[in-house]
C-alpha cells in the first residue's frame, strides 16, 4: 500500500499524476476514486466514508470509500485538498494508513492493503506572496524578451539598463571614451592635412576622415552589443536569484503549513520522499522550459481525438506551440492557464472555421488541417491527407504463400527421384528461411545492405534536389519564415512516409523535447559561414523522401575552410556521447584546453546520427559553394544496416528482440537452459575451459529479464555477504562469470555498489579465475560509465596506493574514464610521461575522444621505429620503450594510424624478436597483424602458413617461435575460411598435459578461432545435423554433439563456443556479432611471417605477461598459463573432458 501527500502550488500537476498512475497502473487514467475534502469540512461528514450507523438514514446502503474499496480492491484513491477536511475525518484514515484496512457501518472489514492513497493539498501557499514575485519575474522577463526581439539591442539595452546604475554608468563612461579618441583623431588628422599642398595626399587626408565616421560607429555598435550582452546577463542572474528566493519561501511555508495543520500520528503513518526525506511531496513550480511539453500534452489528447472521431490529421508548426507556450504559461498558476490557451487559439478557432468551411461545401472529415501563426493568431488551410502505404500481411495469406513452398519442393523432389537428380534439401535452415520469407521477416544475416560510415567529408550528396527552397536573408540572429515553413514541411513529409521516431528527433525534436534539430544546425550554422564569407547568393535548403530514407542538403555559397573542416571531424569522429548531458560534459571539459571548441549540439546530433544504423552524415564543399547533407533511414534504429559507430545504450535502451521463428525461439531457449545447467554443475569445476565458453555464451543469449536472475545468484551464493571469502566466490566463479556479463550490458546503478564489493573480495590470483575477475572489472567500468565520470574519478584517486582488490576497482574505475572521461582525466592516468599505471584501451578510448590530435602526436613521434646507431633495426629506440607504450603504439597501428601496408611488414620484425624481446608486447602485435590483414583484405595464403606451421613445430617445443602461430590464429579469426578446419581440429586433439608453457596460450586460442571459422563459413547447420540412424531407428548424434562429448577438452569448448556464436549471429542480443564476415570478393596474399631459426622472446618471462587490465598481470600457476589481450571471452583453459548434465 503506499501513502502519500502532495503538496505545492496550484496548477503543478498533483492531480494529473494521480490520473496518470492510474493509466500506468490499471490501463485507464479514469481508474481511481476520487474525493474532494472541502465537502467533508463538518464533523458528521466523516460517515459518508463509512456508511450511516443504525437507525440514521442511510444505514445498509454502505459507505462511499469502504464501498468503492471493497468493490475494487486495486484501486487508486484520491482525497483532493485534504487539509479542508474536518480532523475527524483524518481520524478515519489513521487507521486506513496503519493497517491497511477499515470497518464499515455495517462490520465488513474492509482491506486497503491493495490500494494507493494519494492526499494533495495547498497547505502553507497562502502564507507566501506569490503574486510579488510574479511582478518582479514578470518586469525582468519583458526586459529580457525585449532585448531578444530588438533589431537594434544597443537602443532596448539602453532603455532596460535603467534600474541597473552600475551598468548603464560604465556603458556612459566607454561611450564618451569612444567619442573622445576619435574626436581627437579627426582633430589630429585636419590640422595635419591643412598644411598639405599636394592634392593626392589631400584627398587621401578626406577618405581617412571619412573611415574615422566608419570606424565610431562599428566601435559604438560593438560597445554596445557587450554592453546589451551584460545587461541580459544581469538580468537573467536577477530572475535566476528571484526564482530561488521564491522556491525557498514555498518549501519553508509548507513544511510549517504541513506541522501546524496536521497532527504528528498522521504525518508520521505517510511514505516519505526519499529524496527531501520528509513525510510529504513537493511539487515544485512549473518553469517555462516544462510549459512546452505540457502545451504538447494537451494539443495530442485534442489531436488524437480529432483523428479517432472524424479521420481529421491536424499539423502544428513549430510558431503554434510557441504561441501557446507564451500565452499559456503563469509563474503564478502553473499549467492551468494552458488549458485555456488551446481552447482560445485551437479548439475554439478551429471549430468556427470548419463551420465556416462546411458552409462553402469543404468537410474537414478524412482530411489535413494545417494550423499556422498569422499577426499573433492562429490561421488554419485545409489540405488533403497524404496516403501511407503499409504492407498488410495476413496469417491466411502467410498459409498459403508456405503452402505453395512446399508443395513446390515436394513436386521438385519427386521429379529429382525419377531423373536420378540432386534432390533439394530440406532441413531446420531452409525452413526456417521459408517461414521468414512468407511472413515477410528478412534474413538480416544475408539481408543486411553493407555498412556504411557515419562521417562522409568530400562527399556529394546523395539524394537529388527534390522540394527545394530559399532563405529569405544570410542572417543567422533573424527569424526567417521560409525555413521555418521549409522545416515544418520536411517533418509533415516523413511522418506520412512512415519515419520512425529516431529519424524523425534527428531532423527536428519535437516541442519541448530537448535538443536542436540537423537542419535547424545546419541552416543557421550555413549563415553563419556565408556572412563571414560575405556571399549574397541566400542558402537554400533541399529534401526528398525516396528509397526508404529522407536526405536533406543545406546550400551556401561560401567555400569551407580547412577550420571549419576540422571543427565537423572533431564533431564527428570517436566514440558518441550517450546522452546530451554527457555531450555537454564533454563540450564544457574539452573547450577548457582544446583548439578547436566543441559544441554540445552538434555532438548530440553526432549521437543521435550514430544510433540509427545506416544514416550518414557528409559535406562538400568547392567554388561553387558548400553542401552539408544528411540520410536517414524512415525505419530508425529498427531493422536498417548498422553503420561504422553504433553507440553502446544503457540497460533501459537495450534493443528489442528480432522477429525470430518459432523454431529459433524454441531453439534459442534450449541453448540457454543448456548453458545455465552446465553453469550450476558442479561436476564441471575441473574443466575451465568449457566453463568459460558456457558462460560466455549464456552471457550472449541473456536479455534484460535475466538480470533478475543475475542479482538473486548474488544473494544465493553470497557474494557480497559482510562475511564474504574469496573462497566462496572462486568455488562458484563460472557462475560469477556470467552474472558479470549480464549485469554489464543490462544492470543499473543500483547494481554498482554490490559489484564494486564482490570485486574488492575477488582477490584470487589463480588463472583459472582470471576470465571471472575480467567480466567483474567489465562490469564494473561500464556501470560506472554510465553513471557518469565523477564516481569513476573518486574510485580512481582512493585506489591508486591501496591493495589488490583496490587496484582492480582502478582498472574498472580506468575503463569508465575512456568512455565518460574529460579531457582532465588524461593528466590523472599519466603523470610526468609515465604510462606503467595506464589501461592502453581506456587511455585510447579516452583520448580519441578528447584530445585525438595529442594522440595522433604520440604515435607519429614513436612509429614507425628508426633504425639504432648501427643502422639496424634490431637497435631501435622502440625496443627500448616501456611495454604500456609499446603496447599503446601497437593498439594504434592495428587501427590503421600509420600506413597499413608498412606497418603489416614491420610487424614480421616484432613478431619475430628484431623489434621487441618482451612476451606481453608480442600479444598485441598479434593482434595489430591481423587487424592489418583484415583492413587491407588480405589472407588467401592463410591456411598453407598454419598448415606449415603445425607440421614444422609442436605445442611441446621451446623454439619461441609461438608469436608467429599466435598472428596466423588471430587472423584466422577475421579473415579465415573453412579450408583451416581441419588443421584446427587437428591441433585441438594435442594432449593439454604436454604443452610447453610457450604455447600454452596459443593452444588455447584455437576453439575459439575454429568455432569463429566455422560459423564465419555457414557451416553450423551442417554440423549440427543429426547423424545417420541407428538399429533402434532413432537419428544418430551430429557432429556437434559428438563435439561436445568428446574426451578432449578443446574439442568441447569449441563445440560450446560455436554455439554461443551461431546463436549470437540469429540476432537478438542487442550488438554486433563477434563473427566477421566473410569478405566480399578474393583475399590477397599475405605476407609471410615464418623467418627460419630466429627467437622472437628472450624466454624471459618477467619481461611482462600478457596485458589484461591497467598495470595487473596474471599470476603463472603450475600449467603455466596465463592472460593475454582481448575481450575476457578468449580466455581457454584446459581441464577434464565435461560430464553433461
Amino acid at each position: 500500500m503506499g501513502k502519500f501527500l502532495f503538496v505545492g502550488p496550484t496548477g503543478t500537476g498533483k492531480t494529473y499524476l494521480v490520473k496518470e498512475l492510474a493509466r500506468f497502473l490499471f490501463k485507464d487514467p479514469e481508474a481511481y476514486v476520487r474525493f474532494d475534502m472541502s465537502e467533508f469540512m463538518e464533523e458528521h461528514t466523516y460517515m459518508r466514508l463509512v456508511g450511516a450507523p443504525p437507525s440514521y438514514v442511510g444505514f445498509g446502503s454502505g459507505g462511499q470509500l469502504t464501498e468503492a474499496v471493497r468493490k475494487r480492491p486495486y484501486t487508486v484513491i484520491l482525497l483532493d485538498e485534504v487539509e479542508k477536511a474536518h480532523p475527524k475525518v483524518w481520524d478515519i484514515f489513521l487507521q486506513i494508513l496503519d493497517d491497511g484496512r477499515l470497518t464499515d457501518s455495517e462490520g465488513r472489514t474492509v482491506d486497503f492493503k491493495n490500494t494507493v492513497i494519494i492526499m494533495t493539498s495547498n497547505t502553507g501557499m497562502a502564507a507566501v506572496d506569490s503574486q510579488k514575485y510574479e511582478r518582479m519575474l514578470t518586469e525582468r522577463w519583458e526586459k529580457l524578451k525585449a532585448l531578444d526581439e530588438a533589431q537594434d539591442p544597443a537602443l532596448v539595452a539602453a532603455k532596460v539598463e535603467k534600474g541597473l546604475d552600475g551598468l548603464r554608468a560604465g556603458r556612459d563612461a566607454e561611450m564618451k571614451a569612444l567619442e573622445a579618441k576619435y574626436a581627437k583623431a579627426r582633430a589630429d588628422l585636419e590640422a595635419a592635412s591643412a598644411e598639405l599642398t599636394d592634392l593626392a595626399q589631400v584627398m587621401k587626408a578626406q577618405q581617412l576622415l571619412a573611415g574615422l565616421s566608419g570606424k565610431l560607429d562599428q566601435e559604438r555598435e560593438a560597445a554596445e552589443g557587450r554592453h546589451a550582452k551584460l545587461a541580459r546577463a544581469k538580468l537573467q542572474a536577477e530572475a535566476d536569484e528571484i526564482e530561488k528566493a521564491w522556491d525557498a519561501e514555498i518549501a519553508l511555508a509548507i513544511h510549517e503549513g504541513v506541522t501546524q495543520r496536521f497532527r504528528p500520528e498522521f504525518i508520521n503513518r505517510l511514505d516519505e520522499d526519499p529524496d527531501s526525506k520528509n513525510k510529504w511531496v513537493i511539487f515544485n513550480r512549473l518553469k517555462k522550459e516544462n510549459i512546452g511539453i505540457i502545451a504538447k500534452l494537451q494539443v495530442k489528447e485534442f489531436v488524437d481525438l480529432l483523428s479517432e472521431r472524424h479521420g481529421t490529421e491536424l499539423v502544428l508548426g513549430d510558431d503554434v506551440m510557441d504561441l501557446l507556450i507564451e500565452q499559456g504559461f503563469s509563474p503564478l498558476y502553473g499549467a492551468r492557464p494552458m488549458q485555456a490557451a488551446v481552447e482560445k487559439f485551437i479548439i475554439d478557432p478551429l471549430a468556427k472555421w470548419v463551420l465556416d468551411m462546411s458552409q462553402k461545401g469543404e468537410s474537414a472529415s478524412d482530411r489535413r488541417i494545417k494550423v499556422s501563426v498569422k499577426d499573433g493568431t492562429t490561421s488554419f488551410e485545409m489540405l488533403d491527407k497524404l496516403e501511407k502505404v503499409v504492407e498488410k500481411r495476413t496469417l491466411e495469406g502467410a498459409a498459403q504463400a508456405l503452402t505453395r513452398e512446399v508443395m513446390e519442393l515436394a513436386e521438385r523432389q519427386a521429379d529429382a527421384k525419377i531423373s536420378g537428380g540432386e534432390a533439394p534439401t530440406a532441413d531446420e535452415k531452409f525452413f526456417d528461411g521459408l517461414l521468414k520469407k512468407v511472413t515477410g521477416v528478412a534474413d538480416k544475416a544475408s539481408a543486411a545492405p553493407k555498412a556504411v560510415p557515419v562521417y562522409n567529408p568530400g562527399v556529394a550528396y546523395p539524394g537529388q534536389k527534390g522540394t527545394a527552397l530559399d532563405a529569405e536573408h544570410n542572417d543567422p540572429a533573424r527569424k526567417d519564415k521560409a525555413m521555418r515553413a521549409a522545416i515544418e514541411d520536411l517533418t509533415a513529409r516523413a511522418k506520412q512516409a512512415g519515419a520512425a521516431a529516431e529519424t524523425l528527433d534527428v531532423l527536428q525534436p519535437e516541442a519541448g523535447k530537448p535538443g536542436e534539430g540537423w537542419l535547424k544546425h545546419f541552416i543557421r550554422h550555413a549563415k553563419t559561414e556565408a556572412a563571414k564569407a560575405k556571399a549574397e547568393a541566400p542558402v537554400f535548403v533541399g529534401y526528398e523522401t525516396a528509397g526508404g530514407a529522407v536526405r536533406v542538403k543545406v546550400h551556401s555559397a561560401h567555400q569551407m575552410s580547412e577550420a571549419e573542416k576540422e571543427s565537423l571531424r572533431v564533431h564527428f569522429s570517436g566514440p558518441a556521447p550517450k546522452d546530451l548531458k554527457a555531450a555537454q560534459q564533454q563540450a564544457d571539459g574539452v573547450n577548457m584546453t582544446a583548439s578547436v571548441l566543441r559544441d554540445h549540439n552538434l555532438l548530440d546530433l553526432y549521437r543521435r546520427i550514430s544510433a540509427i544504423p545506416g544514416a550518414r552524415f557528409g559535406f562538400r564543399s568547392d567554388a561553387s559553394g558548400t553542401d552539408y547533407w544528411v540520410e536517414l533511414p524512415l525505419s530508425g534504429a529498427s531493422d536498417a544496416p548498422r553503420g561504422s559507430l553504433p553507440v553502446e545504450g544503457a540497460a533501459s535502451a537495450a534493443p528489442s528482440e528480432p522477429a525470430l521463428t518459432p523454431h529459433q525461439v524454441r531453439e534459442r531457449a534450449k541453448t540457454k537452459g543448456l548453458f545455465l545447467s552446465v553453469l550450476r554443475s558442479d561436476k564441471q569445476k575441473e574443466n575451465p575451459n568449457v566453463m568459460v565458453a558456457v558462460a560466455n555464451g549464456y552471457g550472449m543469449l541473456a536479455t534484460a529479464a535475466d538480470l533478475p536472475a543475475a542479482r538473486a545468484w548474488i544473494v544465493e551464493k553470497g557474494w557480497a555477504d559482510k562475511d564474504s571469502t574469496g573462497n566462496r566466490l572462486t568455488d562458484s566463479w563460472p557462475l560469477l562469470m556470467a552474472a558479470a556479463l549480464v549485469m554489464k550490458r543490462y544492470g543499473t546503478p543500483a547494481d554498482l555498489a554490490v559489484l564494486e564489493r564482490i570485486l574488492k573480495l575477488y582477490t584470487s590470483s589463480s588463472h583459472f579465475h582470471i576470465p571471472a575477475k575480467m567480466a567483474l572489472i567489465d562490469a564494473v567500468g561500464t556501470l560506472m560509465s554510465r553513471s557518469g565520470p565523477e564516481h569513476a574519478r573518486a574510485v580512481y584517486a582512493a585506489a591508486k596506493e591501496v591493495g589488490y582488490g583496490q587496484t582492480q576497482l582502478k582498472e574498472a574505475a580506468q575503463s569508465a574514464l575512456g568512455k565518460a572521461g574529460t579531457l582532465e582525466d588524461v593528466l590523472s592516468l599519466v603523470e610526468k610521461d609515465d604510462f606503467s599505471e595506464v589501461n592502453p584501451d581506456a587511455y585510447i578510448e579516452l583520448m580519441e575522444r578528447t584530445n585525438p590530435e595529442g594522440l595522433r602526436a604520440f604515435f607519429e613521434a614513436h612509429w614507425p621505429p628508426q633504425v639504432g646507431a648501427d643502422g639496424k633495426l634490431s637497435g631501435s629506440p622502440f625496443k627500448n620503450l616501456s611495454t604500456k607504450k609499446k603496447l599503446l603504439i601497437l593498439k594504434l597501428v592495428g587501427r590503421g594510424l600509420g600506413r597499413p601496408e608498412r606497418d603489416l611488414a614491420l610487424m614480421k620484425e616484432v613478431l619475430n624478436g628484431t623489434l621487441n624481446s618482451d612476451r606481453v608486447t608480442h600479444y598485441h602485435a598479434a593482434e595489430a597483424y591481423s587487424l592489418l590483414a583484415a583492413g587491407l583484405h588480405l589472407g588467401r595464403n592463410l591456411d598453407r602458413f598454419l598448415h606449415e606451421f603445425l607440421e614444422k613445430h609442436t605445442f611441446t617445443s621451446y623454439d619461441g617461435k609461438w608469436p608467429v602461430l599466435m598472428a596466423y590464429l588471430y587472423a584466422a579469426q577475421k579473415v579465415g575460411g573453412p579450408e583451416l578446419l581441419a588443421d584446427l581440429e587437428e591441433a585441438m586433439k594435442k594432449n593439454a598435459g604436454g604443452i610447453s608453457s610457450e604455447y600454452e596460450q596459443p593452444f588455447f586460442e584455437l576453439p575459439i578461432t575454429w568455432a569463429k571459422v566455422m560459423v564465419r563459413a555457414g557451416l553450423f547447420s551442417q554440423y549440427a545435423q543429426p547423424g545417420p540412424a541407428g538399429e533402434d531407428g532413432r537419428p544418430g548424434l551430429s557432429k556437434l554433439q559428438q563435439m561436445m562429448t568428446s574426451k578432449d577438452p578443446m574439442i568441447v569448448a569449441a563445440a560450446f563456443f560455436a554455439v554461443g556464436l551461431e546463436q549470437q549471429r540469429l540476432g537478438g542480443m542487442g550488438r554486433e556479432t563477434d563473427v566477421e564476415p566473410l569478405p566480399e570478393g578474393p583475399l590477397g596474399d599475405l605476407p609471410d611471417l615464418y623467418v627460419p631459426g630466429s627467437s622472437s622472446s628472450s624466454g624471459n618471462y618477467g619481461g611482462g605477461y600478457p596485458y589484461y587490465g591497467a598495470g595487473q598481470y596474471s599470476t603463472m600457476g603450475p600449467d603455466g598459463m596465463w592472460d593475454h589481450p582481448g575481450p575476457f571471452r578468449r580466455y581457454h583453459l584446459f581441464g577434464r573432458p565435461p560430464l553433461l548434465p
